[in-house]
């Protein structure tokens, strides 16, 4: 059994076994559900809406970070996982304005190709677009897949994507492999969110919190193979 196999089944003995686990993801999915539902109910406009988003990706990472630091020491419960992840505060600040700032890069590259193919009829431009942003992807990817951890374990955080990095890359095949074990994960998890929505805002909610499970094992297998590796 190689390493990778290894945490995946390790991971799910210890979710099983620390059900504690998964309430700050599912505490951050009622958040961001009351907030998205508050939008489609017509309760906040589309400027609160945006200007509270910085905040649910924040929020996001930080649940990571309070996983991430419950798996790196088994001895920690709910309560020290919150505090040492509040002690990361500022680094969660940061680490939310660059991957806002990569998203908004990523998003920007297929546009400007599609634009110039319509405007110009430029298929060169737009196949270039395509494969900078794919790119960019596989490294946003590879840099950030440890990155609650990386977070807990640099102090300073030009290091924590390069830490991140450097065990992916130190690893391709195996991390490829988590990778698209989580996304298999997620995409199921989607999914069934996406038949229970159909059943209201309560299935909304019940779908959200059942994808907040999957998400908190998928959360739990980044720390536990950069651990143990």
């Amino acid at each position: 059994m190689n390493n990778a196999s290894k945490t995946i089944f390790e991971s799910i003995e210890l979710v099983k076994n620390r059900p504690r686990l998964f309430l700050p993801r599912i505490f951050s999915s009622l958040i961001s559900s009351t907030w998205f539902v508050s939008f489609l109910a017509g309760y906040i406009t589309l400027s609160q809406f945006t200007v509270f988003l910085p905040f649910m990706l924040f929020l996001s990472i930080f649940v990571t970070l309070i996983i991430a630091s419950m798996v790196r020491d088994e001895k920690k419960g709910l309560y020290q996982g919150v505090r040492e992840s509040l002690n990361n505060w500022k680094k969660t600040f940061y680490i939310t304005l660059i991957i806002m700032f990569s998203t908004l890069v990523a998003l920007t590259m297929p546009l400007i190709g599609v634009s110039f193919y319509i405007i110009y009829n430029s298929v060169l431009v737009l196949i270039f677009s395509l494969l900078v942003t794919l790119v960019f992807l596989i490294i946003f990817v590879f840099s950030s897949y440890f990155l609650p951890v990386a977070i807990l374990e640099n102090d300073a955080v030009r290091d924590i994507f390069s830490d991140s990095f450097r065990t992916s890359e130190s690893n391709p095949r195996e991390v490829s492999l988590l990778t698209m074990f989580s996304f298999v994960l997620l995409a199921v998890a989607v999914t069934s969110t996406g038949y229970l929505e159909t059943l209201g805002y309560i299935g909304f909610v019940l779908g959200r919190v059942m994808s907040s499970i999957v998400t908190t094992y998928v959360l739990v297998v980044s720390p536990k193979y950069y651990l143990e590796n």
